[in-house]
């Protein structure tokens, strides 16, 4: 898609993800459909020192495209959150691009950063709000009512099989149900452009049926086992590390104090220094010299956070972390 790369031209970022919303991931698109567009990216090292903060979010509005992109930062800020949209994105069963570095962050973050308890409760409420818009009428939209049975049947997922549910309709009709060739018809209709249908009482029960049982269900529901805090905070530092000002494409200035983001062989954990630069590829940490693009037995150098001539109040603060 062109879309695409316009997207990989944004000055200042780095594409990681891209993938579609909505009613096409829904598997529920028709002609009139647009096109609801997603994305992650994260922003040089020097953008997430910035002492007011950067923007988080982006948001493009074209003719039959809503585009609306997410900083990492948020994104594993949100996980932790559980949100139904952002589960949704990285769920998507249309995916447009993918970052390779970032494939693992996402497997890594629906194995583990979502709570199934706190989804299913997020799905019920959606379906409960958007059932009281359509409440109590003779006809109904074909539309409104699959919003109100999508996300009943995703919470009906994970509180009958305890695992994440899919995001396509097709899949998630596979649950046995009173309304299966209703179900089935609602597609037909919604693909086929068909705005209304009668509100028929089956229909009416089962979604009351469901949100009542489904409340009842969620209190035996069992957390599941989550990524910590400083797990996503460890995610954050190596996504905004990799591909931004790496030990080989910048090169401080011998003289220089600098920070530089290291990482341990032997825990994994990344850690900041304070670095003076010798130049010839040689730094010192704490008196001992390292070599540029050399990886000791204790620890690899990541990454260089390069500030001009760093006052020593910031470099003796709490962001400066010595190891």
């Amino acid at each position: 898609m062109e879309i695409i790369e316009r997207l990989k031209q944004i000055e200042g970022i780095k594409l990681l993800y891209v993938c579609e919303a909505g009613s096409r991931a829904y598997g529920l698109h028709n002609e009139e459909s647009d096109y609801n567009i997603r994305f992650i990216y994260s922003m040089p090292l020097h953008s997430y020192l910035n002492l007011f903060g950067q923007k988080e979010e982006m948001e493009i509005q074209e003719e039959h495209f809503d585009i609306v992109g997410w900083d990492i930062k948020k994104v594993l800020r949100t996980v932790s959150k559980s949100q139904t949209n952002l589960y949704e994105w990285l769920a998507s069963p249309v995916v447009y691009y993918e970052d390779s570095g970032f494939l693992p962050i996402r497997k890594c973050l629906l194995e583990k950063g979502f709570s199934l308890r706190t989804l299913a409760l997020h799905y019920i409420s959606m379906a409960r709000n958007n059932y009281k818009k359509i409440i109590n009428r003779e006809n109904i939209g074909v539309k409104s009512c699959l919003w109100v049975l999508k996300p009943l049947l995703m919470a009906k997922w994970i509180l009958e099989k305890n695992e994440l549910p899919p995001v396509n309709y097709k899949d998630l009709i596979q649950l046995r149900t009173s309304i299966k060739n209703k179900l089935e018809k609602l597609i037909v209709l919604r693909k086929n452009n068909i705005r209304q249908v009668p509100f028929t009482r089956d229909l009416e029960y089962f979604i009351e049926q469901e949100m009542d049982l489904g409340m009842k269900k969620i209190i035996s529901l069992e957390e599941n086992e989550r990524l910590t805090e400083d797990s996503l905070n460890q995610m954050f530092i190596q996504m905004v590390s990799s591909g931004w000002n790496r030990m080989e494409q910048q090169v401080p200035e011998m003289g220089k104090d600098v920070i530089l983001l290291m990482k341990s062989i032997s825990n994994n954990q990344y850690y900041y220094a304070k670095a003076y630069v010798l130049g010839s590829g040689r730094f010192t940490i704490n008196g001992k010299v390292f070599v540029q693009n050399i990886i000791t037995n204790s620890y690899e150098p990541v990454a260089w956070l390069y500030i001009e001539e760093p006052s020593k109040d910031f470099m003796d603060s709490v962001f400066v972390k010595e190891k």
